[in-house]
């Protein structure tokens, strides 16, 4: 059979006389008389909750969610009212909370196609609130109070309101059991195998509702059936039976019949041998209540088996034929770390949702190691009572916390017994050294290692609450009471030696809930380990502590682990002498990045200044040396040159003294003066 998927628009094409089909066969399983409508419990107020967002677009192309939407109008009838939300990252009043009649159907239905598939975000925390407070805001006793969500139930909230891991818890754990409470229930309806089904069927089964999945246009009209008849449970006629139709080929089918108290029930097969609990085949297996019955037949004929003996309309009955045990438990775990494993039982891709089956089904567990020969290190029991790590009581989710002390590798094996059949599902898993463990030293112990109290590491992503097996109560909790002399030693794994930027501090929490961070020195002894005396924290007084790693792997993954928190007393009592311990401990204030020294950038800037004082020396040289070779060439005049020969000659003839007049200035004041000056040159009178 092909899925329904967007790779497959041909699977989605629906022609007219296919919805009319649909409608009919909706309309024939729910239309009521007036005799039939006497007898139905009460009415319902229904609350219709449709996605709205963009990725709707890629999960439900054909917009086969709004054809939905529509055709619940043809099995409310009066006395029922509707409430229309859309919803995407926030959430819009199509239609508030009012009375259903048949006038206001068209009404309806255009209201429906005229909402918008529109929206960047999908918050379902926020559509889940804003159905349970349309149903308070106007009760009524005598109705049932029911949400249909119609989405692909993918949470993509708007990261201002929260991450998408956050808001489903939120959901699941704070919500959800308050609806429960309210008998409220949430039914939902998936429309694509890209759909979130895991998270809608836990929705579902949260509020004892259940949760369907249409994989093709043929499995949709069986599931609208379901959901409506789940919804609005037709009256059961017990003159006339009840049937339940068995496919060829099954090799089990288990019947879970809702009665009376000490109802009779019997099942005819179709070949018609009659069955009761008095009268049990070989290949039947009968188990019997007060109220209700769980019958198991091997290899059952097929066709319509017909069950007699339900005598009201709140009783119902149900064909299981394709049961498997499903187990969340990671393939990878740290040892010393306590990890939830949770089963339960699924029909098909349907979780099995029945309080009073799931209260005789008894789940266990075994862990094998098989890296070695040994017996079962570790085996119990699950439970569904919302304790030892279970979330939701009576959920049909099966849970414990499970805590293992060697790494290696290890064999599950889940068994879900139930009265009348048997499953069993075998899981492989390694487990892993833990990254870092934690001990607090007394003075004397610190060079024997011998540590007064041990606490295991566990990384962040996998922590949980509960309890581990294996860890007494009395040593998680007491106090530790020394002083300064003691030591705090964290070791990390040798896988954590591979970690780029790695580091490993104490975080250390005083009475008034002040958060300091204490720095853990390399032990010079052992490069695994890091520690730091006692005396480094700020005050005497009692302290939440653990240690904490952070490091970077090779693929630049960021890690963090940390180990569970210690209790400790400090109480100073210095020995004389002796001086306190001097370590930097920072009250943690919001984290900023220290910024680095800008190597690179100041290499280029240094680079780019040496070329250009390259480039501007070349061509200052080049100019320099244009100027000198293009100065002209110095030529002295002739009567310069003619008075230096003369005065050469005279020299060389005889001496001249200092005080001569021949060093006098000349001054020509007129051509008498001139004319002395000139006699005085050619040497008449000058010299004796």
């Amino acid at each position: 059979m092909e899925k329904l998927g967007v790779n497959r628009p041909q699977a989605l094409v629906w022609s007219v006389s296919t919805l009319a089909a649909l409608a009919t066969l909706l309309l024939h399983s729910f239309s009521a008389s007036a005799e039939g409508r006497a007898r139905q419990d009460r009415p319902i107020d229904v609350v219709l909750l449709l996605d709205t967002s963009g990725s709707m677009l890629k999960t439900d192309p054909m917009r086969l969610r709004y054809q939905g939407a529509k055709q619940i109008t043809q099995f409310l009838t009066n006395g029922d009212r509707l409430a229309i939300v859309g919803f995407s990252g926030k959430t819009q009043l199509v239609q508030a909370l009012k009375p259903y009649t048949a006038d206001i159907r068209p009404v309806i239905e255009e209201e429906i196609d005229n909402i918008k598939t529109e929206g960047q975000y999908t918050d379902l925390l926020e559509a889940v609130k804003i159905g349970r407070e349309i149903l308070d805001s106007q009760p009524r006793a005598e109705a049932g109070r029911v949400m249909l969500l119609l989405s692909d139930g993918k949470m993509e909230p708007d990261p201002a309101q929260g991450m998408p891991f956050a808001r489903t818890l939120e959901l699941v754990h704070d919500v959800l059991p308050g609806i429960k409470a309210k008998e409220i229930a949430i039914y939902t309806l998936a429309f694509s195998d890209q759909a979130d089904r895991a998270l809608l069927g836990e929705i579902a089964g949260a509020t004892d509702a259940i949760g369907l999945y249409a994989a093709t246009p043929a499995d949709l009209n069986k599931t609208f059936a379901e959901l409506f008849t789940a919804m609005k449970p037709e009256p059961a006629v017990s003159a006339a039976g009840k049937e339940l139709h068995i496919d060829d080929g099954i090799e089990e089918a288990t019947f879970y019949i809702s009665h009376a108290p000490n109802a009779s029930i019997t099942l005819t097969s179709p070949k018609g041998e009659r069955l009761n609990g008095a009268n049990v085949a070989e290949h039947v297996s009968w188990f019997a209540t007060e109220k209700f019955d769980i019958i198991t037949v091997k290899e059952p004929e097929s066709g319509d088996w017909e069950i007699n003996g339900i005598e009201s309309a709140e009783h119902f009955t149900a064909v299981m034929t394709n049961l498997k045990l499903a187990i969340d438990w990671p393939i990878l775990v740290r040892s010393q770390n306590a990890t939830l494993i949770q089963a339960r039982l699924y029909e098909g891709e349907k979780p099995v949702v029945l309080p009073e089956m799931n209260s005789v089904n008894k789940y266990a567990f075994q862990i094998i190691p098989t890296d070695s020969v040994s017996a079962p290190i570790l085996e119990g029991v699950l439970n569904d009572e919302g304790n030892e790590g279970d979330l939701i009581a009576r959920d049909g989710i099966f849970s414990k916390m499970i805590y293992i002390q060697d790494p290696g590798e290890y064999r599950m094996t889940v068994s879900a017994k139930a009265p009348t059949f048997y499953r069993t599902q075998p899981l492989p898993f390694k487990v892993k050294p833990p990254l870092i463990t934690f001990e607090v030293l007394s003075g004397d112990d610190r060079a024997s290692h011998n540590s007064k109290h041990l606490q295991s590491g566990n990384a962040v992503e996998h922590t949980q609450s509960g309890h581990s097996e294996g860890v007494k109560e009395s040593e998680k909790d007491s106090i530790i009471n020394g002083d300064e002399h003691w030591a705090f030693r964290a070791k990390v794994s040798k896988e954590a030696t591979s970690f780029r930027e790695l580091s490993v501090i104490l975080i250390a929490r005083s009475e008034g809930r002040k958060r300091y961070e204490i720095p853990l020195k390399r032990s010079i002894g052992d490069a695994l380990e890091y520690e730091v005396q006692a005396g480094a924290l700020p005050l005497d007084g009692s302290y939440s502590l653990q240690a904490v790693l952070k490091g970077t792997t090779k693929n630049r993954q960021e890690v963090e682990a940390e180990t569970d928190e210690i209790s400790f007393k400090r109480t100073t009592v210095r020995r004389y002498g002796e001086a306190p311990v001097n370590v930097v401990v920072r009250e943690v204030q919001p984290a900023s990045k220290e910024p680095e020294f800008p190597i690179i950038p100041i290499g280029i800037i240094t680079v780019a200044n040496l070329l250009i004082g390259i480039i501007t020396y070349r061509i200052l040289k080049k100019r320099s040396a244009v100027r000198l070779n293009a100065a002209a060439k110095y030529i002295p005049q002739k009567s310069l040159v003619d008075a230096i020969v003369d005065l050469e000659g005279r020299v060389s003839k005889s001496e001249v003294g200092i005080d001569d007049q021949i060093f006098e200035p000349v001054v020509t004041k007129n051509k008498s003066t001139t004319a002395e000056n000139r006699e005085r040159s050619t040497g008449k009178g000058a010299l004796p």
